[in-house]
């Protein structure tokens, strides 16, 4: 009953995938060998589930509160806590190697869609301290921070940054 997202993410272990379904906008945890789908969460529309790297916890963007904010919840899906708390949509979190922060975007204005391209911020989140520091400005959408960005060391990221183009 439920259609996955466009991207499952793995835990590090490979037992279970996460995925936010297409058809509700609520996120799913599957392990390897049951293949059976367990909803995880109840409220909102959520997207982007990413397991921590020690697979305790998994990552997602939610608009519970009223706009798109970073969560953290446990792997069965209780205990969610908002991380993120501003003024902007924030989503795509990916855990660092070391576990000790999240890149993620924030896009300034409301969407409904998210896919368009917008103006963004690319965004560093401590997870010790909840401080957060920005580290780059683009012109970005959903497509922006699509596949896990760090390097294995953690020294570096990945992101696609877009240009509009003169007509």
């Amino acid at each position: 009953g439920t259609v996955p997202g466009l991207i499952a993410r793995w835990s590090a272990d490979g037992s279970r995938y996460v995925f936010a379904s297409v058809k509700d906008d609520h996120i799913y945890l599957v392990r390897a060998r049951s293949r059976a789908p367990i909803r995880l969460t109840s409220q909102g529309h959520n997207a982007d589930p990413v397991f921590s790297p020690d697979g305790r916890s998994v990552y997602f963007a939610s608009d519970r509160s009223g706009r798109w904010q970073l969560w953290r919840m446990n792997v069965d899906g209780t205990s969610p806590e908002q991380l993120t708390r501003d003024d902007a949509d924030s989503a795509h979190p990916y855990p660092s190697p070391d576990g000790k922060s999240l890149v993620f975007l924030t896009f300034d204005g409301r969407s409904h869609n998210r896919a368009p391209l917008r103006d963004a911020r690319l965004r560093l989140f401590s997870l010790a301290d909840g401080k957060t520091d920005e580290l780059a400005k683009l012109l970005g959408g959903d497509s922006s921070l699509a596949a896990y960005p760090w390097s294995p060391d953690g020294e570096y990221l990945a992101f696609v940054s877009y240009q509009m183009a003169a007509h």
